[in-house]
């Protein structure tokens, strides 16, 4: 089928959440090898996209000023879902390779496989559970989702009932897509709290 096109995609960078189980640090300004987790993910030799996004809050996220735009969540404190929506939302393309800012180990081989139009979403399934992130998602399921935001729905549920495919997880995606959600994890990946 091919490759999605730099002209159709839109990488965003899910950067909310608040970071409880981390003692509220910002995980997106987290560092890894001297970068912080979004700066690496902005840096992925990738197909070029046509457009770069990052969700959140805009204060922290000044220092993406001229690589991505920086739009707020859909709905505050409502989770990844609520930033799902609102790239998907601001996407100015038919498609938007979604990534979480807390998995330091995403690489291009990683993502290039979530590339292919088809399905409304393309994500990986990890040991018979959907991985939801990082993910292809089709740009127009942002307004058909939006509603569903008042429930506080999880990535799961918001995918229930499109059209998906999930690529099974081979043992390098697996460690690939391990996240940053404790301070055990953080050192474990090599991640630290940045200044």
């Amino acid at each position: 089928m091919g490759t999605i096109p730099p002209s159709q995609l839109t990488m965003a960078i899910l950067t909310g959440g608040q970071g409880t189980r981390l003692g509220g640090l910002e995980k997106g300004l987290l560092r890894k090898d001297g970068q912080t987790l979004v700066e690496r993910l902005l840096g992925l030799e990738l197909p070029r996209a046509e457009d770069l996004l990052v969700t959140d809050r805009p204060q922290p996220y000044r220092f993406v000023a001229g690589r991505a735009r920086v739009v707020p969540d859909a709905v505050a404190a409502k989770g990844p879902a609520s930033g799902l929506v609102a790239a998907l939302q601001a996407a100015r393309t038919p498609w938007v390779l979604v990534l979480p800012c807390d998995q330091p180990d995403l690489s291009a081989g990683v993502l290039e496989p979530l590339l292919e139009p088809g399905a409304e979403v393309r994500c990986y399934r990890l040991g018979g559970y959907l991985e939801p992130l990082p993910g292809l998602y089709r740009g127009e399921l942002g307004e058909r989702w939006r509603p569903l935001l008042e429930g506080a729905p999880g990535l799961q549920r918001l995918v229930t009932g499109v059209k998906l495919e999930a690529l099974e997880a081979g043992p390098a995606v697996a460690v690939a897509l391990r996240g940053v959600n404790t301070p055990e994890q953080m050192r474990a990946l090599g991640v630290d709290g940045g200044s």
